[in-house]
């Protein structure tokens, strides 16, 4: 996915060095969790970044396992929520067919398969409710209960 929160030769440095990549992610978690959740334009660059950096770390090595793919879950819904707040709507669908695009290419690369699929219907449920919705903040939404009935996939 290419979100372009990168400018083109950080990208191209991040892409030569996954590993480079993926260290920018985890640091980048680290300092949203220090900021308050309020939708600032520093926020939402360094969750954007967070995101496309993600992304070129797993699609460099797609055997990935199931906490990897939760924290990209909730590295891209996290960027949702942002984008949602600021009510753009056509961001939110890029970001959740983006992420759920990469999902399905680590699936059928290597990745634990069971945990991308959770990963996709999670970005479905939860990243399509900050569209034309009310915007509350992901936690909190109800969580999804595994006693529910039917679900669409």
């Amino acid at each position: 996915m290419r979100l372009n929160f990168l400018c083109e030769h950080h990208r191209r440095s991040l892409m030569a060095s996954p590993d480079a990549a993926g260290e920018l992610w985890c640091n980048s978690l680290d300092r949203l969790e220090e900021l308050a959740p309020a939708a600032t334009p520093y926020r939402v660059n360094l969750t954007g970044s967070a995101l496309e950096a993600a992304g070129i770390y797993l699609i460099a090595n797609p055997a990935c396992d199931a906490i990897e793919i939760a924290r990209y879950v909730r590295t891209a819904l996290s960027l949702v929520e942002l984008l949602g707040q600021l009510s753009q709507d056509r961001l939110v669908l890029i970001v959740v067919a983006g992420a759920n695009a990469t999902l399905e290419h680590l699936a059928r690369n290597g990745a634990d398969s069971a945990a991308a699929a959770r990963g996709r219907r999670r970005l479905k449920i939860e990243g399509m409710r900050h569209i034309d919705s009310p915007r509350a903040p992901l936690h909190s939404l109800p969580r999804e209960s595994s006693r529910s009935g039917a679900t669409l996939h």
